[in-house]
């Protein structure tokens, strides 16, 4: 699904790719900025911040979307804007280890 924060690729392509960069910036930065690792990447490393900020590919997902699976293996990271998630650890919670709900 393709959300606001992306443009088609037309439009694109008409744009440099200075501009680019910089539209990737103004539209996805508040989305990072608000963690400390992340705000600090754009206080002091602007160009890695940057990189981050053009290859963030922004996903709108339904209420019971399945994100990802218990078990396979991590791909992308993923930033939540706005709704609520579930993680489910059944496995975990048997055994009475700590989990995000629990810790």
């Amino acid at each position: 699904r393709r959300s606001a924060l992306s443009l088609d690729a037309s439009v694109l392509g008409l744009l440099s790719d200075r501009l680019k960069s910089e539209l990737a910036v103004t539209q996805r930065s508040r989305y990072f900025e608000q963690h400390p690792l992340f705000g600090c990447m754009a206080d002091e490393h602007i160009e890695v911040f940057r990189d981050l900020c053009e290859v963030f590919t922004p996903n709108v997902y339904a209420d019971g979307d399945t994100i990802f699976h218990r078990g396979r293996v991590a791909k992308f990271m993923y930033v939540l804007q706005a709704g609520d998630y579930r993680l489910n650890f059944p496995s975990l919670i048997r055994r009475g280890c700590p989990t995000p709900s629990n810790h």
